[in-house]
């Protein structure tokens, strides 16, 4: 219903009509504020290539012992990875308890924005090869290569570290880092 407004307004929408209208603007701004590859992250198939967290961390540990497990203090149905760095325990990469899927996800709102995500154990294994605590050889070991849909997105992320080159920058560029810089 649309009321007759004598101010220099025009006309006036109902109360009902005048929320509708707010509705949809706001579903059109929406767009904004989703993640450039929104509807990737969202695809069925990294949903799949489960590894339990506790498989996950054995297998972490085998390629680098040093390294420490803890859970988050902020996420307490996390785990997280973390190095010793002069004295202090820097954060490397987080994943939650229980099964761990091979690849990220996100999870969305009634709105369709990301509300959380749920990190896959390939993108621990990225974060873990940039920081330089894991080496390609031993990814390959313990989890190898992955084919298929996803397999793109694994070779994108991963193709510094697939020469040996690639592991011997990655070292050097966490030594560097932790020996200039503070987490």
């Amino acid at each position: 219903m649309i009321v007759e407004h004598k101010g220099t307004f025009g006309k006036l929408l109902s109360p009902v009509e005048a929320l509708a209208a707010m509705d949809e603007a706001s579903y059109r701004l929406n767009d904004r504020y989703r993640l450039t590859d929104h509807a990737a992250r969202k695809e069925s198939w990294r949903k799949r290539g489960w590894l339990h967290a506790s498989e996950f961390i054995l297998r972490i540990k085998r390629c680098n012992p040093n390294l420490f497990v803890q859970r988050q203090i902020n996420f307490p149905n996390e785990w997280g990875f973390y190095a010793d760095t002069h004295g202090s325990l820097t954060y490397l990469s987080g994943f939650r308890k229980g099964w761990v899927p091979e690849y990220s996800y996100t999870l969305t709102d009634e709105h369709d924005l990301d509300v959380e995500e749920v990190r896959g154990w390939r993108t621990c294994l990225v974060r873990l090869l940039r920081y330089g605590v894991i080496t390609w050889e031993q990814v390959q070991r313990e989890f190898g290569d992955v084919s298929g849909n996803g397999g793109w997105k694994w070779r994108h992320d991963t193709v510094l570290f697939r020469n040996h080159a690639g592991s011997r920058v990655a070292t050097r560029n966490i030594l560097n880092r932790m020996t200039t810089e503070s987490f």
